[in-house]
């Protein structure tokens, strides 16, 4: 009985870190090892008022598919220098693929009145590809 309330435990602790954000900071990347053109998957909690992860980093010419869940109300995932705005329904999900082709530091935010100086802001950088 001990050992299940102790595994319960933490089941349940681990299940809140992923809930609330416990990997908030994890940012999603290509590493120098991973196989050129093999896609990225980025999975993207959206909600009041953060995202999860709030950093990406990738290299230019990766394509990464976005996988975004809204937790709560309407949001939106946009990068405005690179022409990125995708709305999230309220408690919905919604995929979506882009292939990074400029290098740079680009600002990530919720364009919802109010949503971004609440905090719902992140960084996106493309690096050019390692020779």
């Amino acid at each position: 009985m001990c050992r299940l309330r102790t595994a319960l435990g933490i089941v349940l602790t681990l299940s809140l870190m992923v809930v609330c954000g416990g990997s908030a900071d994890v940012p999603v990347y290509r590493t120098v090892d991973s196989p050129a053109g093999e896609a990225l998957n980025a999975d993207v909690i959206l909600r009041n008022y953060s995202f999860a992860p709030r950093r990406f980093e990738v290299r230019v010419g990766d394509t990464v598919q976005f996988n975004l869940r809204s937790l709560d109300i309407i949001h939106n995932f946009t990068i405005q220098e690179l022409g990125i705005e995708w709305q999230v329904p309220k408690d919905g999900v919604v995929q979506q693929s882009t292939v990074f082709d400029t290098s740079g530091e680009f600002r990530l935010i919720c364009t919802i009145p109010g949503h971004e100086s609440m905090g719902m802001f992140g960084v996106l950088t493309v690096t050019e590809e390692p020779s």
